[in-house]
């Protein structure tokens, strides 16, 4: 993680995982399927009810605590170290959306790159790291709970002239917005279940998928003026 304080010149993106760089809304459907498969249908949705019982306790999705609650009620230990290597080995670099790496090259030539998630820091950080994310970004990654209550963490310890960020959730961009102002462009992917959300205010730029960061160049992203 990154504590500089120094103002950079590039511009500096914080750019979401879930739904943006991997199709998470395709994860869920086939761990769903898997688990299905492995447990049976009762059991399965047992472990989805738990699983929103710990979402509402813990205020976020976390699969480690999630599995740590069900963990007792299994007494074949193999069924449940199934269950276990399901989440922790599953197949992330299968997911990326098509052209996520290459769109990641491109603005490293020109931009400071933090992948920006929330969720559980733990399992969050083995799929950014399994999938070969954090690989592409040098190793910027950044995991908060909630990250739209951390923006003002964010200005100060990654100063920049001007920021982007790039997400499929309207209502975060429209919080970066009202904390940074016209200091950052906000670009909004169609992709997954969030996009249709509607927010306070439009993004800045709307794109079909996250390959399409790849039609902009460094000027446009220095001066924040991308169009549409």
């Amino acid at each position: 993680m990154d504590s500089s304080t120094a103002t950079v010149t590039n511009p500096v993106f914080f750019i979401d995982v879930d739904n943006t760089l991997i199709d998470n809304d395709q994860v869920k459907i086939d761990v769903d399927a898997k688990i299905n498969e492995l447990l049976g249908i009762e059991q399965a949705t047992h472990f989805w009810d738990v699983y929103e019982q710990v979402r509402r306790d813990m205020d976020g999705v976390n699969i480690p605590e999630t599995l740590n609650r069900v963990k007792p009620e299994f007494n074949d230990q193999d069924l449940y170290n199934r269950l276990y290597r399901l989440w922790m080995d599953f197949p992330y670099p299968k997911y990326i959306y098509p052209g996520a790496f290459e769109a990641l090259a491109h603005l490293k030539t020109f931009a400071e790159l933090y992948i920006l998630s929330d969720g559980d820091a733990s399992f969050q950080l083995r799929k950014i790291v399994t999938s070969g994310l954090s690989r592409a970004v040098d190793g910027n990654v950044l995991i908060y709970l909630h990250k739209d209550r951390h923006f003002e963490d964010l200005e100060r310890t990654h100063m920049a002239a001007h920021y982007v960020m790039v997400e499929d959730k309207p209502t975060l961009l429209a919080a970066a917005k009202d904390h940074f102002g016209e200091r950052i462009t906000t670009i909004l992917l169609r992709q997954g279940k969030y996009s249709s959300q509607t927010a306070k205010y439009p993004p800045d730029v709307t794109l079909n998928a996250i390959a399409d960061l790849r039609k902009f160049s460094a000027k446009q992203f220095a001066s924040g003026n991308l169009g549409d």
